[in-house]
């Protein structure tokens, strides 16, 4: 098994002078790659940004790694470069598995898989329900974050199990759901 975990989902084309960058790892993302290399997975960490990749590059990358999954980050303002990420690493191998995670999957998944077809998965953190639609780890423990993504990866009924489950819970959001909800909750503190 072989993962391409990015720091920065930022094209270098499309960078503005407001993304100037992240030169090192997040500490979440070195401290799964660790413990995911200390149990047998090859992971690499590619950003983008700091490198000042562009797509073709990226596809360069994905060909000479050759990996099974690539996971990228999406804040709102980096989801259609990680989805151009997406699209390139497709392009290199059409079953390349792509994750997306972060604060813009994570509030409307559904939507986000409809709108990016690049993406195979979109985070749904909030709403995880222990062994049916995803898996909880100890609050800051990386040990046993990454023992969870081990789990996942070396087992495949189990991780399409939680992927089937996940995708039919998220199905219930929407943007349209999510404003209400945002409304009413503004309605009450106002």
């Amino acid at each position: 098994m072989r993962v391409i975990l990015f720091n920065s989902s930022i094209v270098e084309a499309k960078k503005d002078v407001l993304e100037a960058g992240n030169l090192y790892p997040w500490i979440g993302i070195a401290s799964i790659t660790s413990h995911l290399l200390q149990n047998g997975i090859s992971v690499s960490i590619l950003d983008s940004d700091a490198y000042k990749l562009d797509i073709e590059q990226i596809r360069e990358r994905a060909r000479q790694k050759k990996p099974d999954i690539v996971g990228l980050p999406a804040f709102t303002e980096e989801v259609c470069g990680a989805n151009e990420i997406a699209k390139a690493v497709k392009e290199v191998n059409s079953n390349i598995i792509t994750v997306v995670g972060g604060p813009h999957p994570s509030a409307i998944p559904v939507q986000t898989l409809k709108e990016f077809s690049y993406f195979d998965v979109a985070g749904l953190r909030d709403s995880v329900n222990n062994d049916e639609t995803g898996l909880l780890a100890e609050a800051g423990s990386i040990e046993d974050i990454s023992d969870k993504i081990v789990m996942v990866l070396k087992d495949d009924t189990f991780r399409e199990r939680l992927s089937k489950n996940a995708l039919n819970y998220c199905r219930r959001f929407s943007w349209n759901e999510s404003a209400e909800a945002f409304l009413k909750v503004m309605q009450r503190v106002s």
